[in-house]
């Protein structure tokens, strides 16, 4: 950091905001020219129209471009951008050629094995006790970086929510690392902030260029490395839940999807209709308002691993609880709504489903 870090942090922030911007409409260019569609081939897509894929690409050289000329150039930089490169090219693959899951899923953990030197979860905090991983740090590692990876990539079903969760999280990540004094942490932090939030306008609804796995992956993979370096290292009361509240939506779609897959016998790795945004739209609630209303609820989650962070117990017991009756009210109000609105339809004849609307394939 420099004398005014704020300031250097900014000038980061602004920088990898730019590059993205500039970057985006290139490779969108270059998907189209090579064939880099999403053609919406059956129900589970959201979108009517073929979308420019790969713009993960943009995301990646505004976050490496920038994290190399602001950064300290380090081991952890080299080894964290050359696993966050790996990602990239299994996700540039998967978007060209939809490789094998099993295939995908082995290069994802060679990815995390890449940083396992410099970025380990070895401990936490449990109600003031040190409580060390030992042996089981090497696995618990690798799930964690592999898990958030695959976490972020299923989320990305609608127009600029992984993104903009990504903008949630890093943000969060920005305030829990700069309480502890973390700056390197708080600066790859601003850095993908900036990345995203240049790529956010070409990806909101209707969406211009999609990420694509090349970049859901990329971002779910940094965020895992981030999160390692900047929060499991807390001194909490319960430090481990930090990181869980902070990544909170993408990790329970992720394991509900998982283990609901699994109970009706089908694969766990095909891609379904099942997700908490499917599920949402499905309810009635338009593209922008499920992704809104996502928004809110990853930046309450936000809040509250910022209490825990700060030792606000009860503070956190609070929102927590204000959290979940608000959910309450919300569903019962969004499915009374829905209700309502079918009991006063005629009865249709027709088999044609609205245009706006997606039963699910389960």
């Amino acid at each position: 950091m420099r004398d005014s870090p704020v300031l250097y942090a900014l000038m980061a922030f602004f920088c990898a905001s730019v590059l993205t911007l500039v970057l985006t409409p290139v490779v969108r260019k270059l998907a189209n020219s090579i064939g880099a569609v999403d053609i919406p081939r059956d129900e589970r897509r959201m979108h009517r129209n073929a979308v420019p894929l790969l713009g993960g690409i943009a995301i990646f050289a505004g976050v490496t471009l920038t994290s190399f000329f602001f950064c300290e150039v380090n081991l952890r930089l080299l080894l964290g951008s050359a696993g966050g490169l790996l990602v990239c090219l299994i996700g540039f693959a998967d978007d060209l050629f939809d490789l094998n899951p099993y295939l995908k899923l082995a290069g994802e953990f060679a990815a995390a094995a890449v940083v396992l030197p410099c970025f380990r979860i070895e401990h936490f905090e449990l109600f003031g006790n040190y409580l060390s991983l030992g042996v089981l740090s090497v696995p618990v590692t690798l799930l964690w970086i592999v898990g958030l990876t695959n976490a972020f990539n299923l989320i990305d079903g609608l127009d600029g929510l992984a993104c903009g969760v990504s903008v949630i999280c890093s943000l969060s990540l920005t305030y829990v690392a700069a309480r502890h004094a973390d700056y390197p942490v708080v600066l790859m932090a601003v850095i993908l902030c900036g990345a995203c939030l240049g790529f956010l306008p070409f990806n909101i609804q209707p969406a211009k260029i999609f990420m694509g796995d090349t970049g859901a992956l990329y971002l779910g993979y940094l965020l895992s490395l981030l999160s390692i370096a900047g929060t499991f290292k807390t001194t909490a009361a319960i430090s481990f839940l930090i990181p869980i509240l902070l990544f909170g939506y993408p990790l329970f779609d992720t394991l509900f999807s998982f283990f609901r897959r699994i109970v009706k016998g089908k694969n766990p790795f095909q891609a379904d209709k099942g997700h908490l945004h499917h599920r949402m739209v499905a309810l009635g609630l338009t593209v922008n308002q499920t992704v809104l209303l996502l928004y809110a609820v990853c930046s309450l989650l936000g809040i509250l691993a910022i209490e825990l962070s700060e030792h606000r117990t009860a503070a956190f017991l609070i929102i927590l609880v204000l959290a979940v009756l608000a959910g309450i009210l919300n569903y019962l109000y969004v499915r009374g709504k829905k209700e309502k609105e079918e009991s006063n339809q005629p009865d249709r004849t027709d088999k044609e489903e609205p245009s706006d609307r997606e039963d699910s394939d389960e």
